[in-house]
């Protein structure tokens, strides 16, 4: 049995885009792809209370559609960008590994180990992991308007980051992340709908994601998110 593995985030801005053809709706003129970032950092926490978080670590169950075997997952990031995912199976430990030291890192697979590749090496590099739209860095951002995401308004924006695009799309009442749709050489296309925000230590940070690529759905429900805590370098070695 192998499980491809699928990296969440606010992980999800490294990838490039999947065009789509919409009709977008007249926006505010004052409105901005900063404005949209702007107004999503104020309703997760603000920008005062996310700067403070190092390290998040995430335990989720999975669930893979087709697969009848009880799955769990541990997910440790640390800024800037460094990443561990760990993937677990009922009765037999650890199945799958990821690690990004912000350097360099590797993916394993039932004790087969690969390096990652230049390629995905340079999408993690000069992002951070944890709040990206605090941080955009040196990527340019492009406001694209508003379109309608299961009868419900939603801001889109356009993040370039050299090589890679991906459009993020934000609630218009809420202002929150509720989709991402992205495409890599490596992974292919892929979709991850975003939903169920919940507070921790004053932090809205979503308990589902449902990622979508190809034909493989696979949904992370999160069991417990821990905030600059249980996280050390040596996670991600």
């Amino acid at each position: 049995m192998k499980i491809k593995l699928l990296l969440f985030v606010a992980l999800a801005v490294n990838l490039s885009v999947i065009a789509q053809n919409e009709e977008l709706k007249q926006a505010p003129d004052n409105m901005s792809a900063e404005t949209v970032f702007n107004n999503y950092i104020k309703a997760i926490g603000g920008k005062d209370v996310l700067i403070d978080v190092i390290t998040v670590k995430f335990n989720a169950d999975v669930t893979i559609e087709g697969l009848p075997m009880s799955l769990t997952a541990e997910i440790k990031l640390m800024e800037p960008n460094n990443e561990s995912v760990e993937m677990y199976a009922e009765g037999m430990g650890v199945i799958s590994r990821q690690k990004f030291d912000g350097e360099a890192g590797y993916i394993e697979q039932q004790g087969v180990k690969t390096n990652l590749t230049e390629e995905q090496i340079n999408s993690k590099k000069g992002k951070h992991s944890i709040f990206p739209e605090l941080y955009p860095g040196d990527s340019e951002l492009f406001f694209e308007g508003i379109t309608s995401l299961k009868g419900k308004d939603a801001y889109k924006v356009k993040v370039v980051h050299g090589e890679n695009i991906t459009y993020k799309y934000y609630d218009t009442e809420s202002n929150l992340l509720v989709r991402a749709e992205m495409e890599s050489k490596s992974q292919g296309k892929s979709t991850m709908e975003i939903s169920d925000y919940k507070g921790v230590n004053e932090i809205l940070f979503p308990y589902k994601q449902k990622i979508m690529a190809g034909m493989q759905v696979i949904t992370m429900s999160y069991t417990n998110i821990t905030i600059n805590e249980g996280v050390t370098e040596e996670d991600f070695k």
